[in-house]
């Protein structure tokens, strides 16, 4: 038999079903919204991370000069903070509103590594200390050869006064097996280790040469470590030696390789998104610049 029309337990069935549906499909819009916020806002802390990481990177990797205290980093001519919840590069803003960065460190970071077989030598590692007592390290460079005359003037010029000191490190190539003497001529004092023994100790030398002998096996590099300290108006410091067919003269460049290292920069930072506190992420870089002869890195 055709029946017309719905009975009243049909007619709130299908109502029930309808706000079911209504409810559910409410809830799936609003649970989009709420993943496409979050991914929009990861999105601006991605791009945030991604432009300072460039930035940072690009800016102290040809550095010249690295300075970082008061929690300012300049580099070069460049200032770089964290105020306020913005990152500033000479006081212009480089990440969008809704990013709050904090906690921006930067550490000086030293790591050394294990040589590869060499060619030829280029010098030895220096570090320069604004103090006597090897303390206050100010700038490092690969100094070819160690036969300097200051005289009056600073070793460089971050380095200020007249007490400061020099340690210089890397590696000695033995050219034969032997007996060798080395000799320090300098202002003040010296000490010398090769191979972890020490060869000269003339740390209160006052003028003096430092003079000392060490037996040596040829095609060995030996590790080498050089101490000086100025404590007069006038400075000089030369690193000498003599040997098996060797007449005493500067130890040359070509035999003294540099502390295979790198000297560079952590640096850390947090960010966070304004309207989601909970949207967070990080910023951590290793960065070292690339330091050319005769450039140095400053530290704080």
């Amino acid at each position: 038999m055709k029946r017309n029309g719905f009975t009243l337990i049909e007619f709130l069935v299908g109502i029930t079903m309808t706000a079911f549906v209504f409810i559910v499909a409410t809830n799936l819009v609003i649970a989009f919204l709420k993943v496409d916020s979050k991914s929009q806002r990861s999105q601006e802390l991605e791009q945030a991370k991604s432009d300072l990481t460039s930035e940072l990177t690009n800016s102290l990797q040809w550095a010249s000069t690295v300075d970082f205290s008061n929690g300012i980093l300049t580099v070069d001519s460049n200032k770089y903070n964290a105020k306020s919840g913005q990152f500033l590069k000479n006081d212009t803003t480089l990440t969008g509103s809704k990013v709050v960065v904090s906690d921006f460190i930067v550490k000086r970071v030293f790591v050394v590594a294990t040589r590869t077989a060499p060619s030829i030598g280029t010098g030895l590692l220096g570090s320069y200390f604004d103090n006597s007592d090897l303390t206050g390290l100010k700038a490092t460079r690969i100094d070819p050869e160690i036969n300097f005359v200051w005289g009056n003037t600073q070793p460089l010029p971050v380095v200020v006064g007249t007490g400061y000191s020099v340690r210089w490190e890397g590696q000695l190539a033995v050219p034969q097996t032997g007996q060798y003497s080395f000799f320090t001529d300098s202002n003040s004092g010296t000490r010398l280790w090769i191979s972890n023994t020490q060869v000269i100790n003339n740390w209160l030398g006052n003028g003096q040469a430092g003079h000392g002998t060490i037996a040596l096996t040829k095609g060995k590099l030996v590790d080498i470590k050089l101490e000086y300290y100025n404590n007069h108006t006038s400075s000089k410091i030369s690193f000498l030696w003599n040997g098996p067919g060797i007449s005493t003269d500067i130890v040359p460049a070509s035999n003294l390789y540099p502390e295979e290292s790198q000297s560079g920069y952590q640096i850390d930072l947090n960010l966070s998104n304004a309207d989601s506190p909970d949207t967070k992420d990080t910023i951590s870089l290793f960065i070292s610049p690339r330091i050319q002869t005769g450039q140095t890195i400053v530290t704080q």
